[in-house]
């Protein structure tokens, strides 16, 4: 069972160095992606408008640019560590395969190290698919750049915000930012449902993927057994 810890160790350890360096990388002052500071003191910046708008823009235009931008950082992450552990499993599996054929002395417990690999391989498969981090980590980037994108415009006033005040524009923006998020979270309730719909049948492709490969694999292994020169003995 060695090669079991061994396994889940090096991928445990690739997840802990793929933290480390995110949190290197900041720490050495790499440009984040949502400046909260800058966007706070450019709010500010806007004389014309009252308090209650301020704290408007920062409670409701701000808080969802952080949360789409966090949801979109975390979903990244998810899906790559998923989709490590499906590809390091399946490729893992056919070695045992191979190695257990060849040294019968191991077979019993390499059986029981495929079987184990094979059904973390599925569930992550099964999972990732429920969860479905990929396209979150897509569509949340893609609308919280977009809700930047209006913010830029509102504050330097371009676009269709040319030429009007801070108060007389944001009404406007006030109206577009509703209009994004209800449109982002009317495609996400939407796209949600599919996602279930695919893992089921995704998990159950694997699941008789799977059955299928051990039973060859425990087909050969006994074809093996019987033909080794201990077995003529007992």
């Amino acid at each position: 069972m060695n090669q079991v810890s061994t396994f889940f160790r090096r991928i445990y350890r690739s997840f802990r160095e793929e933290s480390a360096e995110q949190n290197s990388e900041e720490q050495d002052g790499e440009l984040p992606l949502v400046d909260v500071k800058q966007f706070t003191e450019a709010i500010d910046g806007l004389s014309d408008l009252d308090e209650q708008k301020k704290k408007w823009l920062k409670g409701r235009w701000l808080h969802m640019v952080q949360w789409w931008n966090k949801r979109a950082s975390e979903s990244n992450t998810m899906y790559r560590r998923l989709r490590l552990i499906v590809i390091a499993g399946g490729v893992t599996i056919p070695v045992l395969s191979a190695i257990s054929l060849a040294f019968t002395e191991w077979s019993k417990e390499l059986q029981i190290i495929v079987a184990i690999v094979s059904a973390v391989v599925a569930g992550c498969a099964a999972w990732e698919g429920v969860a479905n981090y990929g396209q979150v980590w897509l569509d949340k980037r893609k609308a919280a750049e977009l809700l930047k994108v209006e913010g830029w415009l509102f504050f330097q006033q371009a676009g269709k915000y040319k030429g009007k005040s801070p108060a007389e524009r944001y009404p406007e923006f006030a109206a577009e930012v509703e209009r994004m998020i209800a449109e982002e979270v009317g495609q996400y309730v939407t796209r949600f449902q599919p996602s279930v719909e695919q893992a089921q049948q995704t998990a159950t492709q694997i699941s008789d993927d799977i059955k299928a490969q051990l039973a060859e694999f425990f087909k050969l292994s006994g074809l093996r057994s019987e033909t080794s020169p201990d077995a003529g003995q007992k």
